[in-house]
């Protein structure tokens, strides 16, 4: 099966949407739409059980003890894991030659790495911005000015 030209990823740490286009910021045709219900919950939700109880000799009170874990995190780190083998298995399928990756820094900063590990040089254009809730026309007139100030770059 030939696949797009683009493959265009837009996520945050809840929501990641998959267009399918012929270049960056022309007509962009969804395929594929997931939540990760983690990314809405509060770390109290995402945690195993409650944090602990600690004593403040100073104040005289209890307090709750913040979790050792940033839970947030970890659940971030894992929807981008989940994303980049999808990405991956799409590239090996040969759905996509090119990859455009759009996501506020920190998940990017966890999706792209995770990404090159599986598929080597296929992200062609990655940019920090949060658009998972902003409909198809946005998100395609937002990455056509960026492709064109990147490529004017060049």
């Amino acid at each position: 099966m030939q696949g797009a030209q683009w493959w265009i990823v837009v996520c945050d740490a809840a929501r990641a949407r998959v267009f399918e286009s012929d270049a960056p910021g022309e007509r962009m045709t969804e395929v594929l739409d997931w939540i990760e219900p983690t990314g809405r919950m509060s770390g109290r939700e995402l945690s195993d059980d409650r944090p602990g109880r600690g004593m403040d000799r100073a104040r005289g009170g209890r307090h709750a003890m913040e979790p050792p874990l940033d839970v947030h995190g970890k659940a971030e780190e894992a929807f981008a894991q989940t994303i980049a083998e999808r990405v991956a298995q799409a590239h090996a399928d040969g759905r996509f030659r090119q990859l455009a990756l759009i996501a506020p820094p920190g998940m990017l900063g966890r999706l792209r790495p995770a990404i090159d590990r599986r598929c080597p040089g296929c992200c062609s254009l990655d940019w920090a911005r949060d658009l998972a809730h902003h409909s198809a026309q946005e998100i395609a007139d937002h990455l056509r000015a960026e492709h064109t100030r990147h490529t004017a770059h060049r």
